[in-house]
């Protein structure tokens, strides 16, 4: 698997899946580990499949991403230690 890091802004987020704004496009049907900080300090981590992604202006793109699995709720699964 390729390690690829890119920044993004959240334009909206729920239980299912989160909207992104970037200047780095994404293919759709691809899959990430998205890191989202919290306020207590400790990162939500999820599977996140990006299903869509449109040009927006000045460079910059609209992603939609849907949530897959919580890497925490992938650790159970698979017995191994986040």
């Amino acid at each position: 698997m390729r390690r690829v890091q890119w920044a993004a802004s959240t334009r909206d987020i729920s239980q299912f899946g989160i909207g992104l704004l970037s200047r780095t496009p994404v293919e759709p049907g691809s899959e990430f580990i998205l890191t989202i900080p919290q306020r207590c300090g400790v990162p939500a981590i999820f599977k996140t499949r990006m299903m869509w992604c449109e040009p927006a202006t000045d460079g910059w793109y609209h992603i939609g991403g849907r949530f897959i699995e919580s890497i925490e709720a992938l650790s159970e699964r698979l017995d191994i230690v986040v």
